[in-house]
C-alpha cells in the first residue's frame, strides 16, 4: 500500500490548549469509563482485565515551549537532589508531569528529533524506580503497555511496535485491501531515560510524544485523523462507540498519557512483568512476522539468518526463531544473546536487543 500523506489543516484551540484543571476533569472521566468497559486486545477476543486505578494529585506543570519535557523534568530532579541548589519547596514529587505545547528539541529513541509542531502531546513523567540496572528495560514495557490500553479504553486500536511505538494498522483506517500489504502509521512514541547509581536506577524520565491534531509525516497519523477515519468506515465492533470526550482536545489526551503511564507503572510495580510481557507481546505489531536478519562477523562477510518474531522477552529482547540459516555466524554478543554464534536449530530461539534491528512499517500478509 502506498503511504498517504494526512496533512491536517492548523489545530484548533482545543487542541492547543492546556489547562490542569480540566486535564484533572478528564482524568475523573477516565475513572468512570474504566468501571463501564475494558480494553480488547487486537490479536484475539481476550478481554484485559486491568482496571486503570484512580489517580489524584498529580502535580502538572505546562508549558508554552521548551527544548524538552525530559530535559525540564531533570533540570528539576538535579535542583532537589544537588544539596547545593536543594530547596524543600521545589522539592520533586514521583509522578509529576510536565506538558509543553511545543518542544524546540524534543528527542526520540536513538538520538532522533521528535517533531513537535502545535498540535500535538509532548508530557513526560519522573519517576523513582530503585529498581536493578539489569530489568530498566521493563520501565519502558510496563509504561508503553499502560498507554496502550488507556487508549483503547478510548476505542483507539493501537498496536505496538517494538520496542516503544505505539501504531495504527492501515486496515483499521480502510480495511483490508486486496493485492496490498498491510502498513503501520505511527502515531506515538515511549522515550525513557534514567539515572544511575551503582546498580540501581535511582530516578527516571518517561517522555510521550503523541499525535493529537498537529501535521504528521507520511508514515504518521494523529487522532483526529484516526478517529475521523473510524467513525466514517465502522466495522460491526465499533459501529456504536461512543466519541469519548478525552479524545477531542489536547487536555484529554494528556489526561489519557498520565492515566496510561502511571496505571503501567503501578502495576508493574505491583503485579511483576509477567502479565505486562503477556499483554506486550498480545499488542506486538510484528507478532509472527518473517524477518531477514543481516550479521557482520568479524572474520565473514555479512551474512543473514531469517526468523519468525514470537515476541519480546522481560529483558525486552525481541524473541526470534530461526527458521532457515546460511551457515554459523560469529555475532556481536551486544545484539544477540545467549551464543556466540546463531543457531542451527529452528527449535532455538535468538534475542535480539533493542537497537540492533529496526522492524519496518511495512507487514507481511
Amino acid at each position: 500500500m502506498t503511504c498517504e500523506s494526512h496533512s491536517v489543516p492548523l489545530p484548533s484551540e482545543k487542541w492547543t490548549t492546556l489547562n490542569s484543571q480540566h486535564i484533572t476533569h478528564h482524568l475523573n472521566q477516565l475513572a468512570a469509563l474504566s468501571n463501564q468497559t475494558q480494553a480488547q486486545a487486537p490479536h484475539s477476543s481476550v478481554q484485559l482485565s486491568t482496571a486503570l486505578p484512580p489517580i489524584s494529585d498529580i502535580p502538572i506543570h505546562i508549558y508554552d515551549i521548551v527544548d524538552s519535557t525530559n530535559t525540564v523534568l531533570w533540570q528539576h530532579i538535579r535542583r532537589s537532589t544537588d544539596p547545593s541548589q536543594a530547596n524543600p519547596s521545589q522539592a520533586w514529587q514521583e509522578g509529576q508531569v510536565a506538558i509543553a505545547r511545543q518542544q524546540s528539541a524534543g528527542r526520540g529513541q536513538w538520538g532522533r528529533q521528535w517533531q513537535s509542531s502545535l498540535g500535538g502531546l509532548y508530557l513526560s513523567m519522573a519517576l523513582r524506580p530503585n529498581c536493578p540496572t539489569t530489568v530498566a528495560a521493563q520501565i519502558t514495557l510496563s509504561v508503553v503497555v499502560g498507554v496502550a490500553i488507556a487508549l483503547r479504553l478510548c476505542h483507539i486500536p493501537v498496536w505496538i511496535k517494538w520496542p516503544n511505538d505505539l501504531v495504527v494498522p492501515s486496515t483499521i483506517l480502510a480495511g483490508p485491501q486486496p493485492n496490498h500489504l498491510p502498513t503501520l502509521y505511527k502515531l506515538g512514541g515511549i522515550l525513557t531515560e534514567t539515572r544511575i547509581q551503582g546498580q540501581t536506577v535511582s530516578h527516571a524520565v518517561v517522555g510521550l510524544g503523541l499525535n493529537g491534531a498537529n501535521p504528521v509525516p507520511p508514515q504518521g497519523i494523529n487522532l483526529q485523523t484516526l478517529w475521523s477515519k473510524i467513525a466514517s468506515n465502522p466495522t460491526d465492533s465499533d459501529r456504536h462507540l461512543p466519541l469519548t470526550p478525552c479524545l477531542m482536545s489536547l487536555n484529554g489526551i494528556a489526561a489519557i498519557a498520565i492515566w496510561g503511564i502511571r496505571s503501567g507503572w503501578q502495576r508493574w510495580q505491583q503485579q511483576g512483568i509477567d502479565p505486562i510481557i503477556r499483554d506486550y507481546n498480545t499488542f506486538l505489531s510484528h507478532r509472527d512476522q518473517s524477518i531477514q536478519v543481516k550479521y557482520q562477523g568479524q572474520s565473514v562477510q555479512s551474512q543473514s539468518v531469517q526468523g519468525k518474531i514470537l515476541g519480546v522477552s522481560a529483558s525486552g529482547h525481541l524473541r526470534l526463531r530461526p527458521t532457515s540459516l546460511s551457515s554459523p555466524i560469529q555475532v556481536n554478543s551486544s545484539d544477540v544473546t545467549g551464543t556466540s554464534s546463531l543457531p542451527q536449530s529452528s527449535s532455538q530461539e535468538i534475542l535480539l536487543t533493542p537497537g540492533s534491528v529496526h522492524l519496518g512499517y511495512q507487514l507481511n500478509p
